[in-house]
């Protein structure tokens, strides 16, 4: 019971508290086109990092090929994380302008890999992983 009701807790209150306190933090009109491709560059090499390595890391469980790839593409979206801690440089740089750089990038990977992780683990999972009772 409690853990049912902690879960509504952080979906319906403290989750949306915590992304709105983000996006507030962050102001688009300052960003430059060359930060925000500079973020979305290292958002992409992480990805093209993490990705391989997360399959890689799953070589000796005994899963299948699809249930490991499953499982390095599930590990995508880590917007959580971004979000708790997006404005901790911003606050503790001497840099205004590197804080903000970094802030960015953490909410840019929030709105690209949360989406996209959602579609794939919904669209992948049911085809991918296989029910055993």
């Amino acid at each position: 019971v409690v853990e049912t009701d902690v879960a509504a807790f952080w979906n319906w209150v403290a989750q949306p508290l915590l992304f709105a306190a983000i996006g507030s933090e962050l102001n688009f009109h300052h960003i430059s086109a060359s930060t925000a491709a500079k973020a979305i560059l290292v958002i992409c090499v992480g990805l093209c990092v993490r990705i391989p390595v997360a399959f890689l890391a799953t070589a000796r469980s005994g899963l299948d090929p699809f249930e490991r790839g499953f499982v390095a593409l599930s590990w995508l979206p880590k917007a959580t994380v971004q979000a708790a801690l997006a404005s901790v440089p911003l606050e503790v740089l001497d840099n205004e302008t590197r804080g903000e750089a970094i802030l960015a990038t953490a909410v840019l990977a929030i709105l690209v890999t949360a989406p996209l992780g959602s579609l794939v683990v919904s669209s992948l999972g049911p085809r991918w992983l296989k029910r055993t009772d």
